[in-house]
């Protein structure tokens, strides 16, 4: 069953949307508080992935590697049924010595002796205490005993890497299937919006898929609960049920974020981390002026974080309002998407010209001029809310 949620936070204290390694996040309180409703059955899930399907089948003879002992056989393929005389045919072993290895200057040596990958041993000494008929150790030897990174078992964590961090990788893992004796999977809750560290939010938009069906305000109220419990500073305003196909992101049709700005002399005190405080009055005329310049569709490569990840900055700006609000200034900017920082760089500049350091004009040459340090400061992000998803 597939719920989407809208929520609102405060971001002061938040790394913003993204779970981080380092720090608290939005999704990552919301999904601590879900964790409540992921259903765990240990003896379950072992059993059931023991006897799946997706357990190891038998090998395929009609496409197994063929032996290691024939000439050509590390193409995968014989180049002829010339190559296959003198050998039995179930182990693969020659009965007795042909040209087949004989002309080979380099023969490829056993799988279980050190040195294997170059395809030439090193010395003689390699050789001892091997039994000659099955090339096996019949007892230890310092093939591998010096060989500080032997190749892990493929059945544990880690094995990509050939080396194992830390005993703790293995631990819940079936030694004989590498497969994990406890359900570790969560339930990832999507956004409709990335916001940065700092950033709040009054109307977030997200989705995620529980196996209950549940009634939503119950569902609502659990949340909350769980979250005062975490003591986040985030809340569930609304739940509802909706399709398997609905995506919090790529369903999205537009966005909207208001952004303020206190402008007077004092600092501010109640709204601190929740305003951009500009002591120095700001022409409002003046920024509506300029921004002016950025409605409609541009490049706005001028106005783009460096560390932007989106495909193209070609982006249609809906609507930027500039208006006055008591000692505030508000922008209410509104878009289907927007880039990294765009909101926040568009605004720092505007703030620019109504300081009187830039000039409306400036902001269509700014535009034209397709480069970051064209542009003005970026705001800072405790000004910044979400405020709307559309779908």
């Amino acid at each position: 069953m597939r719920y989407k949620i809208t929520i609102e936070y405060d971001g002061t204290n938040l790394l913003g949307w993204q779970e981080q390694l380092d720090g608290p996040s939005v999704q990552s309180y919301l999904q601590q508080a879900l964790s409540c409703f992921t259903p765990v059955d240990d003896n379950e899930q072992l059993m059931a992935s023991l006897n799946t399907s997706s357990t190891i089948s038998p090998l395929n003879t009609s496409s197994i590697i063929p032996p290691l002992n024939a000439k050509e056989r590390s193409g995968g393929v014989y180049a002829s049924p010339e190559l296959c005389e003198n050998e039995d045919a179930s182990t693969g072993r020659h009965l007795q010595k042909t040209n087949a290895i004989s002309n080979n200057e380099h023969p490829i040596p056993p799988l279980n002796v050190k040195g294997r990958l170059g395809g030439v041993y090193a010395s003689p000494e390699l050789y001892e205490n091997e039994d000659a008929s099955t090339g096996g150790h019949p007892q230890k030897t310092n093939a591998f005993s010096d060989n500080e990174h032997p190749i892990p078992p493929l059945n544990a964590k880690g094995r990509l890497g050939g080396v194992y961090t830390s005993s703790e990788l293995c631990e819940n893992e079936d030694a004989s299937t590498g497969r994990r004796l406890q359900k570790t999977n969560k339930i990832i809750v999507y956004g409709a919006g990335r916001t940065d560290a700092g950033v709040h939010a009054l109307s977030q938009v997200a989705h995620f898929d529980l196996k209950e069906d549940l009634v939503d305000w119950k569902l609502r109220e659990a949340l909350n609960a769980r979250l005062r419990d975490l003591e986040a500073p985030v809340s569930v305003t609304n739940v509802e049920k909706v399709n398997d196909d609905f995506h919090a992101r790529f369903s999205a049709t537009g966005r909207g974020y208001l952004y303020r700005i206190l402008n007077r002399r004092g600092p501010a005190v109640l709204e601190k981390n929740r305003v951009w405080w500009v002591p120095v009055p700001l022409d409002i005329e003046k920024m509506r002026e300029g921004a002016k310049f950025l409605l409609g569709n541009h490049d706005f490569s001028s106005f783009r974080a460096a560390a932007c990840q989106a495909k193209s900055p070609i982006k249609t700006l809906d609507k930027l309002d500039i208006i006055a609000v008591g000692e505030e200034i508000h922008f209410i900017v509104e878009a289907r998407s927007f880039l990294h920082h765009q909101v926040r760089n568009m605004v720092g500049t505007l703030k620019m010209v109504g300081d009187g350091h830039l000039q409306p004009e400036d902001i269509k040459h700014i535009l034209e001029e397709k480069k970051r340090a064209a542009a003005g400061v970026t705001a800072p992000a405790c000004g910044l809310y979400l405020t709307k998803v559309v779908y």
